[in-house]
């Protein structure tokens, strides 16, 4: 746990992260590493404007190379990877009925990694990520159209093992606030 403008501490035994700068992505990791797992976490964004972002981080090498992958309180998701403190977008804010929309309404984001494949899911349904059709291209998502290719698993061997990690994201405004509950981790 920590303070200050970015902080995290447990309540109640639930995790609260809160982000009181604009354009920031506090995590809080676990002490362990994985290679092959299953998380899941219940999770809900409680304060601050619609546009945030809440979820978990994986195969956390450091603070300059995991993955991400993350839902909004209004009602999209997306998947990110850093490298070497650049983080690049996989899969674009994709929208999904599947996400409780409600502040403190609780969302199971569940992230299944397996050797080099990734499988997400919130609150029970699969999602599929919009991925560019070149490597180092733009995932695009308009109109209920990926412009790239739909798929149901990402494939990347960048990062093979690391720690898991829970994150919330400020993005235009600050003073996000999201809560973590119930963070179960398998072996899959």
């Amino acid at each position: 746990t920590y303070d200050g403008r970015l902080s995290a501490r447990i309540d109640g035994g639930i995790l609260k992260i809160d982000v009181g700068a604009e354009n920031s992505a506090p995590f809080v990791p676990t002490r362990w590493h994985f290679g092959n797992f299953d998380m899941r976490v219940v999770t809900a964004a409680v304060g601050g404007p619609v546009e945030n972002g809440y979820g978990v981080v994986f195969r956390l090498r450091d603070a300059r190379n995991y993955y991400s992958f993350i839902i909004t309180s209004d009602g999209y998701y997306r998947l990110a990877k850093a490298v070497d403190g650049v983080e690049r977008e996989i899969s674009t804010w994709i929208p999904s009925d599947a996400i409780q929309m409600d502040f403190g309404a609780g969302n199971t984001i569940r992230v299944l990694g397996v050797g080099d494949t990734f499988t997400f899911y919130i609150n029970g349904t699969q999602v599929q990520l919009c991925l560019p059709d070149a490597p180092d291209g733009a995932s695009t998502y308009s109109g209920g159209q990926c412009f790239g290719t739909m798929v149901d698993t990402y494939v990347d061997g960048t990062h093979a093992t690391g720690r898991l990690g829970l994150i919330a994201v400020s993005l235009m405004e600050p003073d996000v606030s999201a809560v973590f509950d119930n963070l179960v981790v398998l072996q899959p």
